[in-house]
């Protein structure tokens, strides 16, 4: 009872936390994973604390996964953080209307060290790791269809057994006119 009014209570507070203050709202989507840590050190702690033979536990599994979801807003929030750092550093190295743009080896590294320092924070909570991961194959997704269309736009291209390398005007309408003809 003590234990379900508490979860009621910390639930109430983390909504009206995440709603009211941008303050604490930043804060804790900024920390997430250090308060995530927190939250799980104490629930291990009063596990631990409390382990009395013959005596039911203070805190059920269920009592567990409900004071975690009351979290959920801000791991969402932090999750939504992660992608949007990532896809800026992939947007970075294809800026829009560029064609055939090839990132340079310092906007490489710098995704990898972003995804590296992403995973590092988030390490120590197995859950959180496998979110942020699947974030990571999002952008990772969206690179390497970004790095195809590339490849796409810069070779040369293949028509009826014909090879037209870089096109002009004059030769994409001459292009347009003669797989007309073909196709007819």
């Amino acid at each position: 009872r003590v234990w379900e009014a508490l979860v009621k209570t910390f639930t109430s507070q983390m909504k009206s936390c995440f709603t009211a203050s941008s303050f604490v709202k930043e804060t804790f989507v900024l920390g997430y994973p250090k308060l995530l840590s927190m939250i799980n050190n104490l629930l291990e702690r009063l596990v631990r604390d409390t382990d009395v033979k013959g005596v039911l536990p203070a805190i059920k599994d269920q009592d567990k996964e409900h004071l975690l979801a009351a979290l959920e807003p801000f791991q969402t929030a932090y999750l939504a953080q992660c992608l949007n750092r990532l896809l800026d550093l992939v947007n970075a190295m294809f800026p829009y209307g560029m064609r055939a743009t090839i990132p340079s080896q310092d906007q490489i590294s710098k995704l990898i060290s972003r995804i590296q320092e992403e995973i590092e924070a988030v390490k120590l909570d197995r859950r959180l790791l496998l979110s942020v991961l699947h974030e990571v194959g999002k952008v990772l997704q969206l690179l390497s269809e970004k790095f195809e269309y590339q490849v796409y736009i810069s070779l040369p291209l293949v028509t009826n057994n014909y090879i037209i390398y870089f096109r002009s005007v004059i030769q994409e309408t001459f292009c347009g006119f003669v797989s007309k003809i073909l196709v007819s």
